[in-house]
């Protein structure tokens, strides 16, 4: 499943900077928002994009480069990506009209 796979990746993350009470915050974060999770990958057919592949590929690189500054930027595209593909979604008219 996508949603254990991404919760995985990022605490994995997490978990390279040796902070317990970051990575315990962080993986409560991903824990607490499956639900929107879900949303967010129903809206691609459950078929992440490769571009969010890459993204993925971009952040191990930049971390195995030890290149703070490209990893931060990097994640802080992803973050806001998906942010912005939630908050469309949620406010999307999705009602459908029936004639009563």
């Amino acid at each position: 499943e996508m949603i254990a796979t991404n919760r995985e990746f990022h605490a994995a993350i997490a978990e390279a900077g040796r902070n317990p009470y970051y990575t315990g915050l962080f993986c409560r974060l991903l824990d607490e928002g499956r639900r929107i999770l879900r949303i967010y990958y129903s809206s691609f057919d459950d078929r992440l994009p490769k571009r969010y592949v890459v993204e993925h590929d971009d952040m191990i690189a930049a971390i195995a480069a030890r290149d703070v500054a490209a990893a931060d930027r990097i994640a802080s595209a992803h973050a806001d990506q998906i942010v912005r593909q939630i908050q469309s979604m949620i406010a999307a008219d999705r009602r459908q009209q029936i004639d009563l």
